[in-house]
């Protein structure tokens, strides 16, 4: 699918009931045309899309499998991300870079698909997903941690005159120097990284199956 194509269905995404917000960056870029590459390795590009849209959809399969929203996306924690990923890209194994290439469709057909699976359907995600999750979640972890003191002091900044600042710009530098720890786990997140992608985009088939489209 042409990338405009995708960009067309994530705008759709905001006129149906789903799960896409006012704050959805994946959302955002869409409607801006943002074509922001962040890195290129191999002949093939990050955008900021990408990243933002992948934010979003492990945001989202976390919480649905967890029950409870721990990540808690916000702008911080994506201007970290966008850093992280620009720094680790070139170094990413093939089932990575898939997943981030697809998170745009992903997000659409996750947005569309959901709301109208039956509580069964969708608790069959959910346990897929928490079987696949961990490694995912353990490589964004670096993100979390360091993107939880800038919002604390964004917030902060935002009630009073601020002076956090000094360990707001130490905080969105940890992630870049915690590489090592993504690559003693990154053979098995690419693993877990194409079988999640599987089952997302299989979402979308499964609702035209049970519908009969």
């Amino acid at each position: 699918m042409k990338k405009h194509a995708v960009t067309l269905l994530i705008l759709a995404v905001v006129s149906l009931p789903g799960l896409a917000n006012a704050d959805s960056a994946c959302v955002t870029d869409a409607k801006t045309g943002n074509r922001t590459v962040l890195a290129v390795s191999g002949g093939q590009r990050l955008t900021q899309m990408q990243a933002d849209c992948a934010l979003e959809l492990i945001d989202f399969m976390a919480a649905a499998a967890r029950g409870v929203d721990l990540i808690q996306v916000d702008e911080p924690m994506r201007q970290i991300w966008r850093m992280y990923l620009a720094n680790v890209y070139p170094k990413l194994p093939d089932g990575d870079r898939t997943f981030l290439a697809k998170a745009p469709l992903m997000f659409y057909n996750v947005n569309v698909t959901w709301p109208r699976l039956t509580p069964a359907a969708q608790n069959q995600y959910r346990r897929a997903w928490a079987t696949v999750l961990p490694p995912v979640l353990e490589f964004i972890q670096p993100v979390v941690a360091a993107a939880r003191p800038l919002s604390s002091s964004q917030m902060a900044n935002g009630q009073g005159a601020g002076t956090s600042s000094g360990s707001a710009a130490s905080a969105s530098s940890d992630p870049v120097g915690d590489y090592r720890h993504q690559q003693a786990i990154s053979s098995s997140l690419a693993t877990h990284n194409s079988i999640m992608t599987m089952n997302t985009i299989n979402l979308m088939s499964s609702y035209n199956h049970m519908s009969g489209h």
